[in-house]
């Protein structure tokens, strides 16, 4: 796994479309079905969550606008699902963080070389590495930034993902860095987390700006469009210019609601409530390396989509199957497969 993780942290093909997005979601769809076969890991009610999330994604197939687009985003989260139960099989992911804050090193080398003018790559906003948008490389580096800093062997590595963090300059990444620490504070002073929690809340109003205004103007046309059982997986992309009055989609064409959860409850209605039921059974417990990664990734994605993006979705699904790893394990039936034990429930 570390290996791959490395892989989908630096991998771009220039001349094809989506060059930064596709080809990481290749690189997922070839290699972890094969990493999963062989170590399927126990199943817990994370598990069973998980599935049940995955079966509203395929049944909203019969009523979604765009079938091959659903059937598309439903196996990438298919993907995810098992990208969690490897998540959950591991002892540990210490050799995960240590591969994704490597990959971050490749990234801000990069990043650094085009803040001074190398334009070797193509880019749509500058700097960006491997990841074609600036905004999209600062996400990555801040989960790999995260994750590191709980391996203490390895800690110094967070020196290598800080530069693609700064030069990213997303104000979303840094208020998830805000969020963290605010986190990190209330375990030992609630009074001042609270007040961190006002001032960062403030912060983040003031110097949101235009990006900020944007962003509510895109969930405003997102919440009109809303129907009680949702529009089903992979249709936002084609039914938001129907709704959008506040947004010109001929002027701008979001292929994401930029809030991953307004996104789900916009495709998936009351299914899209069972991942929060599965975030919310994983993050009980004494916080960890993975609680606060993926609180990182949730603060993200109430400003961006990174559950879309091959990279952060990755790591939230390994963290969040971490979290599950030691829940009450179910019973279920097993069968032998080429001398490998697996589970009868697979993609979860």
């Amino acid at each position: 796994m570390p290996s791959v993780v490395f892989l989908v942290a630096i991998l771009i093909l220039p001349g094809i479309p989506e060059l930064a997005t596709a080809p990481r979601w290749c690189v997922l769809a070839a290699v972890v079905p094969f990493i999963w076969y062989f170590n399927p890991g126990t199943r817990t009610r994370g598990h069973v969550l998980g599935l049940l999330f995955l079966a509203w994604c395929a049944l909203s197939l019969a009523w979604t606008f765009n079938f091959y687009d659903g059937l598309l985003q439903a196996g990438k989260f298919g993907l995810l699902g098992l990208l969690f139960c490897i998540g959950a099989a591991r002892r540990d992911l210490n050799a995960v963080w240590v591969a994704a804050a490597l990959g971050a090193g490749v990234n801000s080398a990069i990043m650094i070389a085009q803040t001074l003018g190398w334009d070797g790559l193509p880019q749509v906003t500058l700097p960006a590495g491997t990841f074609y948008n600036k905004n999209f490389a600062a996400e990555f580096c801040v989960i790999a930034a995260v994750g590191i800093l709980g391996v203490p062997r390895w800690r110094w590595l967070v020196l290598m993902a800080i530069p693609g963090v700064i030069l990213g300059q997303s104000k979303t990444v840094f208020l998830a860095l805000g969020c963290a620490l605010i986190l990190l504070i209330w375990q030992k002073n609630k009074v001042a987390a609270a007040l961190s929690g006002a001032a960062t809340a403030v912060l983040g109003t003031i110097f949101g700006g235009y990006t900020f205004i944007q962003r509510t103007q895109m969930w405003e046309d997102t919440l009109a469009g809303m129907t009680f059982w949702g529009r089903g997986i992979g249709s936002f992309w084609a039914t938001y210019p129907e709704y959008a009055k506040q947004i010109d989609s001929l002027a701008l064409r979001p292929t994401e609601a930029h809030n991953d959860l307004l996104q789900l409850l916009y495709e998936l209605g009351p299914g899209s409530l069972v991942l929060v039921a599965l975030l919310a059974f994983a993050l009980r417990g004494p916080l960890t390396r993975e609680h606060y990664v993926t609180v990182v990734f949730l603060v993200i994605g109430l400003a961006a989509f990174p559950l879309y993006m091959p990279a952060t979705a990755m790591f939230a699904a390994l963290a969040v199957g971490h979290l599950c790893r030691d829940r009450v394990e179910l019973r279920s039936p097993v069968v032998e497969r080429s001398s490998v034990t697996f589970a009868v429930y697979p993609l979860t």
